[in-house]
Parts: structure tokens; C-alpha cells; sequence
């Protein structure tokens, strides 16, 4: 059910039906039921839905709610980490490192670059992008990344824009944010 209602949201949001977007994902945040057996991956679906609401808020140009859902992803992250100490000193086995990924989760990393984008802060945005980034590479241990066009090795080009909608919301405005990997060689062509 969580996968389908994921999907009606991806629709709702490429055809700009905010109203539907926003009401399925409150439904699904509903229907997460809180289970101590299963609370690492209820915060996980947590911070996805409340991530997910926020950039559909961003897209909408109603930068206050984008905010507001972007903090609550936050907290619940934070409490996510706190569980992963709970469960590493049962385990004897907190080295600390853990932690601090949890916290500065990729995800709450992309929300805080999204939303200092959309305030003109491009500086701050492009450094939380790289952050992701590093993070996804030393996860993946794929292959580098840049966000610069001229780079002499084998990279990918990270590019984020945000366009201007023909309407949607009262006031004409509703701004459309993308990130677009572009390869810049051929391996990389080959390799996609």
C-alpha cells in the first residue's frame, strides 16, 4: 500500500494536483502505526513522507510549510539516531560513527540544500549537495562526482535548477525543482 500511494503521489505531483499529493501522503502518515518491533523503519517512512510533503510545499513556492515539514523529517532523523545508540549500547558495539550519519542523514542534508536553494543561497545549497554526494559515494563506493563542468576525470555533472510553472496554485508562481545527472564522458555514458 505504501509503494501504490507512492506512486499516486509521483502522478498527482507531475500533473500539479497538490491537493491529492499532499492529502495521499497524509493518509499514509496515518496509516504508519507506531510498533516497537518496528520502529527504526516507521521513522524511516516518517522522515520519506514528511521529506516528501515538503518539497511537494517547495514546489508549491510556500517556502514557511516547506520548512516547517522539512524540521519535522529533521527531529524524527534525530530520533531515529537516538534509537541507533540505543540499540548499538545494547550492543556494546557504539564506535559513534553511526550516529553522527544518522543525524546528518543524505536525505535531511538534500531538504536543507533544497530549501537554501529556493532562498537564492546557491553557496550553501551547492555545498549540502556535495555533502549528499560524498556521502552516497562512500556509501556506494561508486564513482566521483563534481558539480563542475571542467572537470579533467571521468565525473558526473550535478545539475539543479528550478523552473517557473504555468500555474497551480492562486498565484500563477508554482516552482518546479530538479536534479539532473549528467554524464560527462563516455565511460560514464557506458557505465549509466
Amino acid at each position: 500500500w505504501r509503494r501504490i500511494t507512492m506512486s499516486i503521489v509521483n502522478v498527482a505531483v507531475r500533473t500539479g494536483n497538490w491537493r491529492v499529493a499532499l492529502t495521499s501522503l497524509d493518509e499514509l502518515l496515518k496509516k504508519i502505526q507506531f510498533k516497537s518491533s518496528h520502529e527504526f523503519q516507521t521513522l524511516g517512512y516518517q522522515i520519506e513522507i514528511y521529506s516528501r510533503i515538503g518539497k511537494i510545499f517547495l514546489q508549491m513556492g510556500n517556502l514557511e510549510e516547506a520548512s516547517n515539514y522539512f524540521e519535522f523529517a529533521k527531529q524524527t532523523d534525530i530520533q531515529r539516531a537516538s534509537l541507533i545508540l540505543t540499540m548499538n549500547s545494547h550492543d556494546n558495539q557504539d564506535d559513534g560513527t553511526k550516529n553522527k550519519e544518522c543525524v546528518t542523514s543524505p536525505r535531511i542534508l538534500l531538504n536543507t540544500g533544497l530549501l537554501a536553494f529556493a532562498h537564492n543561497h546557491f553557496k550553501a545549497a551547492s555545498e549540502l549537495f556535495h555533502q549528499v554526494i560524498e556521502f552516497e559515494k562512500k556509501r556506494s563506493h561508486n564513482k566521483t562526482f563534481s558539480f563542475d563542468h571542467h572537470s579533467t576525470s571521468s565525473s558526473t555533472t550535478i545539475s539543479t535548477t528550478q523552473q517557473q510553472g504555468g500555474g497551480g496554485n492562486e498565484g500563477g508562481g508554482d516552482f518546479v525543482e530538479s536534479i539532473m545527472i549528467i554524464p560527462t564522458s563516455p565511460e560514464d555514458l557506458l557505465s549509466t
